[in-house]
């Protein structure tokens, strides 16, 4: 799987994140168990999540990110995302 640097270390060895907003903890993403159409949806250049998983691993990776968004628009413009 491609993993972005800037990505792999905002998560480090972390498997779930307290979530203040709902106050409760909640598991991130495990692209090994879990399929990504379920927890993550695109609008446009930004990824959005769909669940809980989806919403609190967006927001600790960063995945909307400027930088993340730039490196994404060719990818979607040429259909290879």
């Amino acid at each position: 799987a491609y993993a972005y640097f800037k990505c792999n270390r905002s998560k480090g060895t972390d498997i779930a994140v307290y979530d203040e907003q709902t106050d409760t903890t909640t598991r991130l993403f495990n692209p090994r168990i879990q399929k990504w159409n379920e927890h993550f949806v695109m609008d446009g250049l930004l990824i959005k999540g769909r669940t809980e998983t989806g919403i609190v691993t967006v927001r600790l990776l960063k995945m909307n990110a400027d930088e993340q968004i730039e490196l994404r628009r060719p990818l979607i413009e040429t259909g290879l995302w």
